[in-house]
């Protein structure tokens, strides 16, 4: 394929998902050392930009203008997820608390899903900024923080329900933790 390559996310040391450009999803049952071609959209070309297994062991995959995909059989095949009030922001993160109870979603446009249900249902978060959100990460006891452009920071102690801003003192935009 001439699609590229945006992620690669493992569920554990044998399990994984490759995203790419065109909707293209790779899985491996062997710790990358082969692939297997699960899906591809020539037609729609949207690249995916996140994946994670749930604690359902299904696999959710986001992406551009609003894409989502759920694997009900690990990762074999894929279909659309409708998840209510979500635009065409494009969809950047996937993260979860370590209880895999708590799940969110993070984009464009400040476009913020959250889940209290282990990935099972979604819902929009009130918009609390206006620029890209491109990760997040649980802290823990319902702590979150979300990151992303221009170095803007939230921070959420509520399950993410509401959200504050975080005084960073570097404009810099921010794509990943540790």
């Amino acid at each position: 394929r001439q699609a590229l390559i945006t992620r690669l996310t493992f569920a554990d040391e044998l399990h994984g998902i490759a995203l790419g450009h065109e909707g293209w999803i790779l899985r491996t049952e062997d710790g990358g050392l082969n692939w297997q071609e699960t899906h591809f959209d020539e037609s729609n070309g949207e690249p995916l930009m996140a994946a994670r297994r749930l604690p359902s062991g299904d696999w959710l995959a986001v992406g551009a203008f609003g894409q989502v995909l759920r694997s009900s059989d690990d990762g074999k095949s894929w279909q659309p997820e409708t998840i209510p009030n979500l635009t065409d922001w494009h969809l950047n993160d996937i993260a979860s608390s370590a209880d895999g109870r708590q799940w969110l979603i993070v984009g464009e446009s400040g476009t913020a899903l959250r889940s209290s249900d282990g990935g099972n249902t979604w819902e929009a978060v009130a918009p609390f900024y206006k620029g890209s959100l491109y990760g997040a990460a649980s802290l823990g006891d319902g702590h979150w923080v979300a990151y992303g452009m221009r170095g803007n920071v939230f921070s959420s102690a509520d399950g993410g329900a509401t959200w504050e801003a975080a005084t960073v003192p570097a404009p810099g935009s921010i794509y990943g933790h540790a």
